[in-house]
């Protein structure tokens, strides 16, 4: 049972990572300021999956301390929840220093527009005699 959810956990994640990262190439980078910007941006989509996945790390530890009934079970259980707070710890300064530096060197995360298509004149049929 246990091997079937570290199976779909793992599949989930991949398949979460996987589609973040497929939007990545369908933005034009045109300069060192849209590369950095983009790569914030995907980088913001990255840390919200890191962090989930070390929740989930969390949690089974919580769950696996409480519901196991050998000291083997809950010293697993504690060295997961243990594990999983390093994780939020370090994804989060992480996070937070690539935010300081890019709000330093005042780079903006502008998401990239679609260009706006030419509109066709209006014929009013008042004019047309």
């Amino acid at each position: 049972m246990i091997e079937s959810i570290k199976k779909a956990s793992f599949g989930t994640a991949l398949m979460a990572g996987a589609l973040a990262v497929l939007p990545l190439p369908a933005h034009a980078i045109s300069d060192f300021t849209g590369f950095i910007n983009q790569l914030k941006i995907w980088l913001n989509d990255v840390v919200g999956i890191l962090i989930g996945i070390a929740l989930i790390v969390f949690i089974w530890g919580i769950v696996k301390f409480i519901g196991s009934g050998s000291d083997d079970g809950r010293a697993e259980g504690r060295k997961r929840m243990g594990w999983g707070i390093i994780g939020l710890f370090v994804i989060i300064a992480v996070w937070g220093i690539i935010n300081f530096l890019s709000s330093s060197l005042n780079l903006t995360t502008t998401a990239p527009t679609a260009p706006t298509l030419p509109s066709l004149p209006v014929i009013n049929s008042a004019n047309l005699g």
